[in-house]
């Protein structure tokens, strides 16, 4: 799809879409010919078009001939923000496709009051771009309603620069979804190490992978008894990106699991189909690298994924098992559906001691009480430190993608006190409830006084139903919020 910033229109029969966003400040006058323009007035002043309530308002008209699909996109009023213009643009954009529109005019001026700061408008971009993907790789019949052409009406300054980032912010969400997508049979530890190397070969960071016999040298025990129970065995994906003079050193963990059938912890048929994006803060992460390095930003940053299957068979860990990891600290398991925050265990000591990073952001699937908790539009955040929690939330804010701050209540430490180890992996047989904080205790056992922020995206990384800005399946979730935390950092440094 071609994206680009048009200052004049020279013919507007080249469009067989126009998207006009508008409030209740809009004046609807735009320089396209007086015939048009006669119409667009027409519509805006009949009732229906002034009894509306919905967001989108559409209509086909004959313009010289030709059919022209006119969509109205009405913005949110109160606190516009960078969540609510990508929301109200990717439903404009979804609309355009419905209408099965190919060459679409977006009139921004219409909004340019609201909309006039480059953190909206570039939202407004990234919604063209997001809201355009389809995963048909495995599709005979591919999506025919794809747009083609998106060419935005406006003569703000600096749009050509906001086009490019929200292109490469695109490209890394779509990488995302893509690898989120993939099925389970394809998309295995050794594949998304692959996707890892070939993703930083193509944007500009180094990647090293570390097979078994490596990982056992390390001691990552933890790591590996996740990984036992499969013949795909467990890759650590070390990522790099050096941009900066400066000593301070970012690390980023994503969690990893290709696979997770709960192993002997099994979980019930249901939920298995989609347990191939358990590794969506992988994803994630390997997303947030591309964007990075694509930007070229001024920043040195370490990302850590711990990939393996959590399957079962005569070698899979057992419940009762209790693991040395990569700490020196033993691990009671007691549930090995609990199997992500071993990995990160390992991940974030590995991470830690290893790079000597500055701080550590994770991303995991890691809790289904999260959802319980949030919803599936918000992931819940939990940290040690509030001034690095302060920058995730600036980047939350920034890219759209929404956080919920959590405690990390010390009483619920309990919870997973062992009777035979140093600590539990859950907190099975206990009513003491807040599972996803005591997953957030259990990784912040690891992280020490490591200025530490773990983002739980169990709700937010897939949908099961179409949303405006994605189809069902993995929604890219994350990518974006990491890139911009990296930005920010940047602008510190």
């Amino acid at each position: 799809m071609n994206i680009k910033q048009v200052k004049k229109i020279e013919n507007e029969v080249n469009y067989d879409s126009i998207l006009i966003p508008y409030s209740k400040k809009s004046n609807f006058n735009f320089e396209v010919s007086e015939i048009l323009k006669e119409k667009v007035k027409w519509l805006t002043e009949n009732q229906e078009f002034k009894e509306n309530d919905e967001k989108i308002y559409e209509r086909v008209i004959t313009n010289n001939e030709e059919q022209l699909k006119i969509i109205f996109l009405k913005l949110s009023e109160e606190k516009i923000n960078s969540e609510k213009i990508f929301s109200d643009f990717s439903k404009g954009f979804s609309s355009c496709r419905k209408l099965k529109g190919k060459k679409v005019l977006v009139m921004l001026d219409n909004v340019l009051d609201q909309i006039n700061k480059y953190d909206l408008y570039e939202k407004a971009i990234e919604a063209a771009y997001i809201a355009n993907y389809d995963f048909d790789k495995y599709k005979t019949k591919k999506a025919e309603n794809k747009l083609e052409i998106v060419d935005f009406y406006t003569k703000i300054e600096n749009f050509d620069k906001a086009v490019i980032e929200a292109e490469n912010t695109s490209k890394g969400t779509i990488l995302t979804r893509n690898l989120v997508n993939e099925p389970p049979m394809r998309m295995t530890p050794e594949k998304l190490a692959e996707e890892a190397k070939k993703t930083g070969a193509n944007s500009g960071f180094e990647v090293t992978v570390y097979d078994k016999p490596e990982i056992v040298k390390l001691n990552m025990n933890a790591f590996l008894s996740v990984g036992k129970g499969s013949v795909n065995t467990p890759k650590l994906i070390v990522m790099e990106y050096n941009g900066s003079k400066s000593s301070e050193k970012l690390g980023l963990v994503g969690k990893g699991l290709t696979y997770d059938s709960g192993g002997y912890s099994i979980k019930p048929s249901k939920s298995m189909s989609t347990m191939h994006s358990d590794m969506a803060g992988a994803a994630a992460v390997i997303g947030a690298m591309s964007i990075i390095a694509s930007m070229k930003l001024k920043v040195n940053i370490v990302a850590v994924v711990a990939a393996c299957e959590n399957r079962i068979s005569h070698e899979a860990y057992l419940p009762g098992d209790i693991l040395e990891s990569m700490s020196g600290k033993f691990i009671e398991v007691n549930n090995t559906d609990a199997e992500g925050r071993l990995t990160l265990a390992d991940a974030v000591t590995y991470i830690k001691d290893k790079h000597k990073v500055n701080s550590i952001v994770d991303l995991a699937t890691l809790t289904g009480a999260i959802i319980t908790a949030l919803g599936k539009y918000r992931a819940g955040s939990f940290t040690n430190n509030d001034d690095l929690h302060e920058k995730i939330e600036k980047a939350s804010n920034i890219s759209g993608e929404k956080i919920w701050r959590l405690p990390c209540d010390e009483e619920l430490r309990q919870s997973i006190e062992s009777n035979v180890a140093d600590i539990r992996n859950s907190t099975q047989g206990s009513t003491i409830g807040g599972g996803s904080i005591t997953a957030a205790l259990f990784i912040k056992e690891f992280v020490e006084e490591t200025p530490w922020v773990h983002i739980d995206i169990a709700g937010t990384s897939w949908t099961d139903k179409k949303l405006p800005y994605s189809p069902k399946g993995g929604v890219g979730y994350g990518a974006r919020l990491l890139y911009n935390y990296a930005k920010l950092m940047q602008r510190e440094n």
